[in-house]
């Protein structure tokens, strides 16, 4: 059930109420006036002046009156008691499902890996890893394709393509001599390329200059 739910429901028993109250308001006062119809002083001036229709017209109007401002006081309160409640049982739940994920993070350190760590004297702006962790790409400044701001990997292919300063996006691929060689270069863009992002199926590129 949601918050929604909970709260129209709420209201109807809210509205609920507020009719029994009525009800019982009303059930009152006609008690009261059976049982002023029954004292031995209809003939008496100040009996005839109270039961004056004009009078009992005043004396429904006033009680409706104050019925209606007891009945607007009472749904605000209501509402703003449910909207309260209903907050801080949202920050309730957002607690206890922060604390539960918390809970289901496991934690871990990184270990150096000195037997697996790879000298680079060059400056370099990008490092791409291939799936099966058996090839390091590392994107140095070059005469020919300026320089490398990013590389990627495609995963279903030995290739992987990168963007440079020149607005450029070259795609290698690997040869039978296990050499790298140019196979495709993109002239379409006119500023760095400094983000290409490849989905699931190695058919689109996100660019972002």
């Amino acid at each position: 059930m949601n918050t929604q739910s909970i709260v129209d429901q709420l209201k109807n028993k809210v509205e609920e109420c507020l009719k029994g109250v009525q009800q019982q308001l009303d059930s009152s006062f006609n008690i009261i006036e059976a049982f002023l119809d029954q004292l031995p002083l209809a003939h008496h001036h100040l009996f005839k002046s109270l039961y004056h229709p004009t009078n009992i017209h005043q004396l429904t109007n006033s009680r409706s009156k104050t019925y209606n401002k007891f009945q607007y006081s009472l749904k605000s309160q209501v509402h703003s008691s449910l909207t309260l409640i209903i907050t801080n049982k949202k920050i309730e739940n957002n607690r206890k499902h922060n604390n539960q994920h918390q809970l289901n993070l496991k934690t871990f350190t990184y270990n150096l890996l000195q037997d697996k760590s790879i000298n680079q004297s060059e400056y370099c702006r990008a490092i791409t890893i291939n799936k099966d962790n058996t090839i390091v790409l590392v994107g140095c400044n070059n005469e020919n394709t300026g320089d490398v701001l990013t590389l990627n990997f495609i995963k279903k292919q030995i290739q992987f393509l990168f963007g440079n300063r020149y607005g450029q996006i070259i795609i290698q691929f690997m040869n039978q001599n296990s050499q790298w060689e140019c196979q495709q270069i993109l002239n379409s863009h006119y500023n760095y390329i400094n983000c290409l992002i490849i989905n699931n199926n190695d058919d689109f590129y996100h660019i972002r200059n």
